[in-house]
Formats: structure tokens, C-alpha cells, sequence
């Protein structure tokens, strides 16, 4: 799907679109199914739009008399014509677009299918290698891709083409000398647009590295003692607040500059305290999901591995929560805001002490729900357990409302700051027999 090619020391080769078009249609059968009837119906369309024109003219000429007088006779059959002519353009350009969009949904199903096949048929080196975002982006943004390209700049190309070939043909039927003009003027556009696809291209393939790198797992804990910052830090990333100055980044957005309704859908807080209200269980799930189905709810509660809770519930999701959820243990509740979380499938996650205060069965299933939740996705943790800033890629470290390191559990242990002095006390309680916390 990529349109470069990487081997082993050799420097990379990238395709031509002509080359992937040739290579995507080779790939989905059911898009060369009754292609050539497609593009005739595209031809037909964009002649009958570009002959219009000249039925005005004609009707124009024949039918505007001395002094200004209208011929009604003369001009109803170009009239007659003209209708006739736009009717049967429109059915003509539906009838094409109808096959287009059903082959290519077709073939693009059959691309993705197999697409993703392939990356099951990857040797464990090759899985190992690549980072599982750049896999997943294959199968979804780069299919994305070649389905807008099929279904609106593909048809669009063959129209301009069309329409361009026709009206030379006209345009030389009353003057070639104009003709000459015209084409003198649009050369140089389109010898330009090789060096505008080829800057495309390659911001195409920034673009979907970038989209694999954040579909990649990154899990960046951030740790601190009470009242360092991390709760502020995590408001900052999901925007539930704004800084008084300098900007937050995801990637390179500043998040101001996001619609709410994308970041809210993109971007979720799981917070210490799930808000629950008085209503069943049903509809407080719901909240991550208006349209969710029984089925899909008590799908994502398999998912999570969170059966064996759900069993224990008096009336499955019917079970009414009580008012802020006091029927529900806390370690209940913060169950519920992870399917929740599950059901609103957000592209990064930012979890606010998410176990931090739950007994150890509900801590066990919380945790097993977590795995299954941050599995592809990236995430913040604040966490007082350092237990799970030792798994994390990174470590962000809070004191005194600053970001004072920033690194790996190891590097920031051998490094002997905040982290290291954390790290030292929480070592300590547990070995007495505490129950350790970061702060």
C-alpha cells in the first residue's frame, strides 16, 4: 500500500501512481468488474455536458433575429434538444457514479481483507520490526486513501480529460487560431502538476507516518507528589481547562485550534471519580456511546474481560446506580467509566489515577480492563502506583507545578532526582509492608 519500496541497504524506491493505480486494481478484482462500461458512461457524461455550450450558441444565433425579435420557432428544437440532452446527461453521470461507488466499496472491501491478511501472514521478525501503528495505518488510512482517490479524484481526472479533449474539438471547429492561444496558456498548468503531485506525495507519506506513530502503543505515566501538577497537566491535554500562557500539542495541533467535538471524540479523560448518573446501568454506559446496542454493551464488557463483575450485578443493565452512582462500590463505578471509555473508542487516552482507590479484587479486573482498553492506543497515566510507571515507555515526573524529568523508569532511577527519591520511599513502604503511593 506504501508508495515507496525499502529494502535492506538500497536506498528507496518510490512508485508512480500509474504503478499503484495498476498494482491496487490488480489487487481488487471486483473494481476491474465492468470498468470499461463505467468509463464509457463517464465519456458519454462529459460529452453531453460539454455539448450544451454549443446548442446555446446555436440557439442564440438562429433564434435572435433583427431588432432583437425571438424566433420561438426557431429556437424550440435546440430548446427540445437541449432538454433532452441534460436529462439524458444526468441519468447517464448517476447510472456511472451508482457503478463506481458499488465496485469500488466492493474492491476496497476485498483490499482491506486483504491487506490485513497480509500483515497476519508477516513473519514474528517482521511484526516484531515494525511499529504496530505504521501496520494499522496501512490497513485503514492508506485503503481510505485509494477509496477517495477511486470514488472522486479518479472519475474527476477522466471528466477533466474528457471535457478538456472535447472542447479542443470544438474550440478548433470555429478557430484553431484561438485554440492555439488557449492551449499556449494552460501548458505550462499542466506541466506543473508533476511537481505539485510529487510534493503531495511526499506530504502524503508524512502524513501516514505520522498516523501509524500515534496509532502505535505509547503509555507515558506521569507521577508526582500531591499537588505537583500531574491533575492540571491531564486537564491541559483534554482541554477541560486552557493555560494562561504557551500552548498545548498533540503532535504538532495546538488543541485550540481543534473543534471541541473532534477533541471530545478523539481524546477522552477517564478521571479518579467516574461521574455516574441516577439512572441504570444501560444508560450510563450509553454515555460513551449514544447508539450502543445491548448487544454491543455486553460485547464491550467481554472485551474488557469484566464478565465475571457483570454476572455479580442484581439486574444486568437494568441495575439502577443510584444517585452520583452510590449503589456501585467506587471500584464499581471506575469499572463502568472504563466500558464507557471502551465504547467511545478515543484515539488517546488520558487516565487520572484510574485504580488508585479500589480494593485488589476490583484493582485486578481494573487492570486487565486497562490492558485491553490502552492495547493500539496512545496514553497518560497518573498514577500513584509506580508499579505502572515501571512498565511505562516514559516517565514524566511533576514537582512544584514544573516538569522536572522527563525519561525511562531505569534512566530516571540511575539519574537519582525526584524520581529516584520517589521510587527509594515507595521501595521502603513495600518492603514494610505498606501500601506504597507515589506522593
Amino acid at each position: 500500500m506504501s508508495s515507496d519500496t525499502t529494502l535492506p541497504g538500497v536506498a528507496p524506491v518510490r512508485a508512480t501512481g500509474g504503478q499503484i493505480v495498476r498494482r491496487g486494481l490488480a489487487l481488487s478484482p471486483a473494481i476491474r468488474d465492468g470498468l470499461w462500461l463505467t468509463l464509457l458512461l463517464a465519456v458519454l457524461s462529459t460529452v453531453g455536458g460539454s455539448v450544451v455550450p454549443v446548442v446555446i450558441q446555436r440557439t442564440i444565433d438562429s433564434g435572435l433575429g433583427d431588432g432583437g425579435t425571438t424566433s420561438l420557432s426557431a429556437i424550440g428544437p435546440y430548446l427540445l434538444g437541449a432538454l433532452v440532452l441534460v436529462l439524458l446527461t444526468a441519468v447517464v453521470a448517476y447510472w456511472m457514479r451508482v457503478r463506481l461507488f458499488v465496485a469500488s466499496e466492493r474492491g476496497l472491501a476485498e483490499l482491506r481483507v486483504t491487506a490485513f491478511r497480509h500483515v497476519h501472514d508477516l513473519s514474528m521478525l517482521t511484526q516484531n520490526a515494525e511499529r504496530r501503528g505504521a501496520l494499522v495505518s496501512r490497513v485503514t488510512s492508506d485503503v481510505d486513501q485509494v477509496s477517495l482517490f477511486l470514488q472522486f479524484t479518479g472519475i474527476t481526472i477522466v471528466i477533466s480529460i474528457g471535457q478538456m479533449l472535447v472542447a479542443t474539438i470544438i474550440m478548433a471547429f470555429y478557430s484553431w487560431q484561438l485554440t492555439l492561444v488557449v492551449w499556449a496558456c494552460f501548458l505550462p498548468l499542466v506541466m506543473s502538476l508533476k511537481f505539485f503531485a510529487g510534493r503531495l506525495s511526499r506530504a502524503y507519506d508524512t502524513v501516514r507516518r505520522t498516523v501509524g506513530e500515534m496509532l502505535a502503543v505509547v503509555a507515558e505515566p506521569v507521577v508526582g507528589e500531591t499537588g505537583s501538577g500531574k491533575t492540571t497537566f491531564a486537564k491541559l491535554l483534554t482541554r477541560l481547562m486552557d493555560p494562561t500562557r504557551g500552548t498545548v500539542r498533540l503532535g504538532d495541533t495546538d488543541i485550540t485550534q481543534v473543534a471541541f467535538d473532534d477533541l471530545r471524540r478523539h481524546v477522552l479523560m477517564v478521571p479518579q471519580e467516574g461521574f455516574l448518573f441516577d439512572a441504570t446501568l444501560r444508560e450510563n454506559l450509553r454515555y460513551g456511546r449514544r447508539d450502543a446496542s445491548d448487544e454491543v454493551l455486553l460485547a464491550t464488557v467481554a472485551d474488557l474481560g469484566l464478565t465475571d463483575w457483570f454476572a455479580t450485578l442484581p439486574r444486568g443493565l437494568d441495575t439502577p446506580v443510584g444517585q452520583r452512582g452510590e449503589s456501585l462500590s467506587a471500584g464499581e463505578r471506575q469499572l463502568v467509566a472504563l466500558v464507557r471509555s471502551a465504547l467511545a473508542d478515543p484515539d488517546f487516552l488520558v487516565l487520572d489515577e484510574a485504580t488508585s482507590a479500589v480494593d485488589p479484587q476490583t484493582e485486578l479486573r481494573a487492570t486487565r480492563a486497562l490492558e485491553t482498553l490502552l492495547d493500539g492506543r496512545t496514553s497518560v497515566t497518573i498514577a500513584h502506583r509506580l508499579t505502572t510507571a515501571e512498565n511505562a515507555d516514559r516517565v514524566l515526573v511533576f514537582d512544584a507545578g514544573r516538569l522536572v524529568e522527563d525519561g525511562s523508569h531505569a534512566a530516571l532511577v540511575e539519574a537519582g532526582g525526584v524520581y529516584a527519591r520517589l521510587h527509594a520511599s515507595w521501595v521502603a513502604q513495600a518492603s514494610l509492608g505498606i501500601a506504597p503511593v507515589a506522593d
